[in-house]
């Protein structure tokens, strides 16, 4: 279980003794996923659980999943290799091992939807992992994603991510193997806030083989950069939430332009013009990260 998922597990406790019904822009989402076909990457989240903060799995017709082995630090599949049990309630989904930055093995077009909840920050070319999401899916079909919120979590030290450093790495092709942000990890990682890591010595045996673990956060994200990122890959924002301790949750709707040749320069203009950005956004208001009531340029 990633970290956060526990603090979730209080979240639909409360949730299935109440019966709280879901907010309506979730239950809005939530009916555009009825009985559609997905893949999940790193899956299963247990954010998205019955009576959990965003539970998607219900109502889905399929969903497979993609993961970097059988075996990872947060997940143990080896036991039913090619078999995805995501809900006890629903038919199993097949597994896919292999690496979420590069998927060119499946077949464009094959899914409605693609979820990943705290996927993104260990990939190192985020912009590349996204470009090949967006081609599996078909156009109008759905990307949510559940991102770390920086203020939350142990990388509070860090500075945020800037998105000319995301499409800095996406012209580089910077691969999965980077290490420009090891050293930055190892300097600011705060261990208080990674009580379930097992101490310095395991830290530190990560971030070493983190070409092999893919444990570490190479990038640092706000709702803000997580926006700006959807909004540049093509995406157009459909839904925004940002929940304690740190889960920031987007889907954005899968485009012709997400799916073409991206001129980085045409994105950064389009985001002038984005509602989603403004100081009056309706999740600036609710958040309840500092950092996210903060106006960028």
């Amino acid at each position: 279980m990633r970290r956060g998922e526990r603090e979730g597990l209080l979240h639909r406790v409360v949730r299935r003794t109440l019966r709280l019904v879901p907010p309506a822009p979730f239950r809005n989402l939530r009916t555009r996923l009825r009985a559609r076909r997905g893949l999940e990457i790193g899956g299963p989240s247990a954010l998205f659980e019955r009576w959990n903060l965003w539970p998607v799995y219900p109502v889905v017709a399929s969903l497979d999943n993609y993961n970097l082995a059988a075996k990872t630090l947060w997940q143990d599949h080896s036991g039913t290799p090619g078999v995805f049990q995501y809900d006890r309630r629903r038919r199993r989904g097949r597994e896919f091992v292999g690496d979420a930055a590069d998927m060119a093995h499946l077949s464009a077009n094959g899914y409605e939807f693609i979820l990943a909840s705290h996927v993104v920050e260990h990939i190192a070319n985020p912009l590349r992992a996204l470009s090949h999401w967006t081609r599996l899916v078909v156009e109008g079909g759905l990307l949510i994603l559940v991102v770390p919120h920086r203020d939350g979590t142990f990388d509070h030290r860090r500075e945020i991510t800037s998105l000319q450093h995301l499409f800095d790495d996406f012209a580089r092709n910077t691969p999965e193997t980077d290490e420009t942000h090891v050293d930055e990890v190892l300097r600011m990682h705060d261990l208080r806030r990674d009580p379930d890591l097992g101490g310095p010595d395991e830290f530190l045996r990560r971030v070493k083989a983190n070409a092999t673990l893919r444990s570490i956060h190479h990038h640092v994200f706000d709702t803000d950069l997580a926006l700006r990122m959807l909004l540049a890959a093509g995406l157009e924002i459909v839904y925004v939430d940002v929940q304690e301790p740190h889960h920031i949750c987007l889907a954005g709707e899968v485009t012709a332009r997400s799916k073409t040749a991206k001129n980085w320069a045409a994105a950064v203009a389009s985001l002038a013009d984005s509602a989603w950005l403004r100081s009056e956004a309706p999740w600036r208001r609710s958040s309840p990260f500092p950092t996210d009531t903060i106006l960028k340029a």
